[in-house]
């Protein structure tokens, strides 16, 4: 599986199943090669760096195609995809607020935000989880928990948690990841 993201300054490219001669390619375009290996934290993450429309589709079709390979059976439809990409958007624009906010002189004001941004899995679920409260996904409550319980595996402590970096320990440098 590749997935890749080719903006105008950025290249965000991911290969599963790596093949010899990527190792080579990936230091000829000034990417880097990382193993993902159970119980150890990935240096790399999608969910990092500047956030466009083409990115929430990136991350979308990221974490639709990591459902589909740890549970085949399951299908998600394009409504569900939907809600996918708007819990990515809350998620980004709640970090991003967050960022945004500090405290000058006892007063809460909104300053310069950060240009990269670390949105994690957890709170892409967080903003999944309440989207059946809005009128357009209320009919969707049923397959947004069976989606929800089939990302509990990248989320918190799950199985392919370690896969993620966290927040302080992910690096931003590179663009080709391997």
């Amino acid at each position: 599986m590749i997935a890749a993201k080719r903006p105008e300054k950025e290249y965000l490219i991911f290969i599963i199943e790596m093949k010899t001669s990527y190792a080579m390619l990936t230091k000829f375009f000034g990417g880097e090669v990382n193993k993902f290996k159970m119980g150890e934290v990935s240096p790399s993450s999608p969910f990092r760096g500047v956030y466009d429309k083409e990115k929430i589709l990136f991350l979308k079709n990221w974490i639709k195609t990591a459902v589909e390979l740890t549970s085949p059976s399951f299908v998600i439809e394009s409504e569900l995809q939907e809600a996918i990409y708007k819990s990515i958007k809350q998620a980004l624009e709640k970090k991003k607020r967050a960022i945004g906010l500090s405290f000058v002189d006892g007063n809460l004001v909104e300053g310069e935000m950060d240009a990269n941004v670390f949105v994690n899995v957890d709170e892409i679920c967080n903003e999944l989880a309440l989207l059946p409260g809005e009128k357009q996904f209320e009919n969707l409550t049923h397959e947004i928990e069976d989606l929800l319980s089939k990302l509990a595996i990248f989320r918190g402590d799950g199985a392919y948690s370690s896969f993620r970096p966290r927040e302080d320990t992910a690096r931003y440098g590179k663009g080709i990841y391997l």
